[in-house]
Formats: structure tokens, C-alpha cells, sequence
């Protein structure tokens, strides 16, 4: 997710760590939280905790650690104070919601285990994506492994994948291995108790999944009854100023198109197709419907469509909208669009654009302080509480907030609603 604080991204109306709470509330007394300072001071964790977590009657415990640490499990050492010794507790990730009842139910009814794994089923072709347990029937764990099957495992042992949550019994286990084992990670001690056959599994029967971009999209299409949140990535190339005084088209040549996609590759699940759009006159002249989706192939797994315009009305943002419309299947069926300009989007963080557009705006930018900076030629926007309230070109717009100019790609949630939108405006630019 680029540089976003994980923990605060959100699915549709709460937050990744909203979620993964909720779902354990039902079992758990109390909720500890350890991040770095640097964390608290950036994005001021703690308040913000406290407000989400505080109308769902959860009183956060905050543990704010002054620098990163050698491990998870050093990590959760600065928790240790806050539980007795002989206190069970379960570790948790913030990238899922899991109902985990089969998990305490499992602790439960199995007293002598002394740690319980979250476990998930597996095809064959999702070992490469998961930590994978061997399970026997009666639910002992005797093997584990990072996306692979474990060697050695039973025959009629079962692959399950493993959640990030596990259950102790005793939370001094995990110091005294840190202290006198020498563990540095929450793996290193499932291990060591699993070899002395004191580790079993619990299948968890609900859960959804959103750590990374891919599983993201799919807690969403899941969410929305099975419609994919995909939109089109549009590129336009109409400035005049992409073929240079050698008559080349400066886009391929310099491998600019190309790093232009890039920072959208790992967001692909997201994009139904990229459209570029070029002028007629350089449509011809270079070839470029063949020559930009053979320049594209390989770099991005997604269809790829060169559309030309004439030159002639394409001066203006509404211009272009207007042409456009009826150009493109995916574009006239209404759905939502990442428009950039150029090559503008060649090593930014796009990360903001995706976790943002499934949460209900209409469109989103991306801004850059523009603290005594030159405004001259910037559109510049005023922001408060994330939204902008005012926009203005090379100057400073009327509202309050924050001033940022906008910089990249920018969303819209519908092409057929900005076209209307422009219609109603023709002389916006």
C-alpha cells in the first residue's frame, strides 16, 4: 500500500484495524496496540484510535515503542508488562477480520496445547501466497512452512494456510523463549512448541482478507455481490510536445510510457484496460496503435487500446472528455477512471488513489504541500478533514485548509457523470 499507514486504510466505511477488532470483540477483555513514535507523531495514532474504536465502547491500549525493533517477537515484549506471565493472549494482524471463535473454542477443548494457529483452507495454487501448516485429523500441527508444503509432512496430514493470529496460553511462553531460546520471531517459537507436538490448528470458518492490493480487490468484488471494482487507466498524449525537433515520439522512445505504468502494475487486479490517447496526426505518423501496446506487453497484464483524436478540440480537459465519449466500450458504460496527463505518473506512490476510490468520493487527487512554493501555472487545492473544499489555478483558492498543488493521476468514480458534469461547464479547462 505504498507509503500508507496500514491500520487506517479503509474497506468501504471503517478502517482496516476497525475491522479486525470488531471481529474478535466478542472474546477478547482487552486491546493492545504497539507502533513506533515515529508513527504516533506522523499520524497521530493514539487519538485517532481512541475516536474509532471509542463509539464501538473499546478503550485502546496504546504501547508506543521509540524505534524499530530486531523482531516481531521484541516487538511484543514491550506489550509483556501490560499481562501477567501466566495470561493467555492472542497476536494479531491488523489486515484481516476473523471470526475467531473456532480458535477459542479450540483452546478450550485442547488445555494442554500451549498455542493455537489461525488456519485457512488452501488450493494448491494459493500455497505460494501463505505460511502453510501441516494439520493431522485431530488438529495437531506437525510442520510449517513459508509458501511451500512442509517437508516431511504426513501423508495424511492437510495444507492449511496460517493466519496472522495465534493463541497463547501462557504469554510469559513467548518472553521466556525470547529471553532464554533466543527467539527473535513469533515463528521461531511456534517451532520450538510445535516440535514437542504443542501446537494444534483451528480452521476459521469466516474471515475476509485485505493486506495487499489483490486481496483488497477481492474482499470488495465479494463484498459488492461479485461486481470487480475495475476501472479504466487512461494516458493522454496531446500536448503537441511529445515528438522532439528529430521527429520522434518522445513517450516510446525514452521508455517514458513504460515507467508511467509502472507504479500502477501492482494495482493490475484494479484496471479493466489501459486507453492512451493520441492525436491523429501522430497516430499515423508513428504507428502507434501497434507500436504503444507492443511497447506495453509484458510490462502490464492488462488489454491495452490506442485511441486517436483530432488535435483540433482536444486544447481542453472538456474537450477531450467530449471526444472521448463513445470512443471506448469501457469508457461509455460509465465506470470509473484514473486519468493522467503525460507521463506524469513515472515514480509516484499511486497507492492513495486505489484505497480511496472504493470509500465513495467522486473523484481524488494527489497534492503536494505547496508551502512557500511558486503557485504560478499549479491548480491548487484547499483540504480539510481530506476533502477539498475550493480549486483554483495559479492562485490561492478562497476556502481554508491546507494548500496542496495536484500533482499525477486523478480519480473519478464515474466517466459518464464527469461527462455530464463538463457538458454543463464547456469552457473548463
Amino acid at each position: 500500500f505504498g507509503t500508507c499507514f496500514k491500520p487506517f486504510l479503509r474497506v468501504e466505511d471503517k478502517t482496516f484495524i476497525e475491522l479486525a477488532v470488531l471481529a474478535m470483540r466478542e472474546y477478547v477483555d482487552s486491546f493492545i496496540f504497539i507502533y513506533r513514535d515515529d508513527q504516533e507523531k506522523r499520524f497521530n495514532v493514539r487519538s485517532c484510535l481512541e475516536d474509532m474504536l471509542g463509539k464501538h465502547g473499546i478503550k485502546p491500549i496504546c504501547v508506543i515503542i521509540p524505534r524499530p525493533t530486531s523482531g516481531p517477537l521484541d516487538t511484543l515484549r514491550a506489550a509483556f508488562t501490560h499481562l501477567a506471565p501466566d495470561a493467555p493472549a492472542i497476536i494479531c494482524d491488523c489486515d484481516h477480520a476473523i471470526q475467531i471463535g473456532p480458535l477459542v473454542k479450540k483452546a478450550a477443548s485442547m488445555p494442554h496445547m500451549e498455542a493455537v494457529l489461525a488456519t485457512w483452507p488452501l488450493d494448491e495454487s494459493d500455497l505460494k501466497s501463505w505460511g502453510v501448516a501441516a494439520v493431522l485429523p485431530d488438529g495437531l500441527v506437525v510442520g510449517s512452512a513459508e509458501k511451500r508444503k512442509p517437508e516431511g509432512a504426513p501423508a495424511e496430514a492437510s495444507m492449511m494456510g496460517i493466519i496472522g493470529c495465534h493463541y497463547f496460553r501462557r504469554v510469559g511462553s513467548l518472553e521466556e523463549s525470547a529471553a532464554t531460546k533466543g527467539c527473535s520471531h513469533i515463528s521461531e517459537v511456534l517451532a520450538q512448541l510445535s516440535a514437542s507436538k504443542l501446537v494444534c490448528a483451528s480452521k476459521i470458518e469466516q474471515a475476509e482478507f485485505f493486506g495487499d492490493p489483490k486481496r483488497l480487490f477481492e474482499c470488495l468484488t465479494v463484498r459488492k455481490g461479485g461486481k470487480s471494482p475495475r476501472a479504466v487507466l487512461a494516458y493522454t498524449m496531446l500536448t503537441g510536445k511529445e515528438v522532439d525537433k528529430d521527429d520522434v515520439f518522445i513517450p516510446l522512445a525514452t521508455n517514458a510510457l513504460v515507467q508511467a505504468v509502472l507504479p500502477f502494475v501492482p494495482w493490475a487486479d484494479w484496471i479493466e484496460n489501459v486507453v492512451v490517447v493520441v492525436t491523429s496526426d501522430h497516430s499515423e505518423r508513428f504507428s502507434l496503435r501497434e507500436a504503444i501496446p507492443k511497447a506495453l506487453h509484458g510490462h502490464f497484464p492488462c488489454p491495452v487500446d490506442v485511441i486517436a483524436l483530432p488535435a483540433d478540440g482536444c486544447s481542453s480537459f472538456a474537450g477531450v472528455i467530449h471526444r472521448l465519449r463513445g470512443q471506448s466500450d469501457s469508457l461509455t458504460a460509465g465506470g470509473a477512471l484514473f486519468w493522467v496527463s503525460g507521463c506524469c505518473s513515472r515514480g509516484m506512490d499511486v497507492a492513495p488513489l486505489f484505497y480511496r476510490s472504493h470509500t465513495g468520493p467522486s473523484a481524488i487527487v494527489l497534492g503536494r504541500n505547496m508551502e512557500g512554493c511558486s503557485l504560478a501555472n499549479e491548480t491548487l487545492v484547499s483540504v480539510r478533514a481530506g476533502a477539498v473544499t475550493s480549486v483554483e489555478i495559479g492562485a490561492v483558492p478562497p476556502c481554508p485548509g491546507e494548500l496542496l498543488s495536484v500533482q499525477g493521476p486523478v480519480y473519478f468514480q464515474s466517466f459518464t457523470r464527469l461527462h455530464s458534469i463538463l457538458e454543463g461547464a464547456p469552457a473548463l479547462a
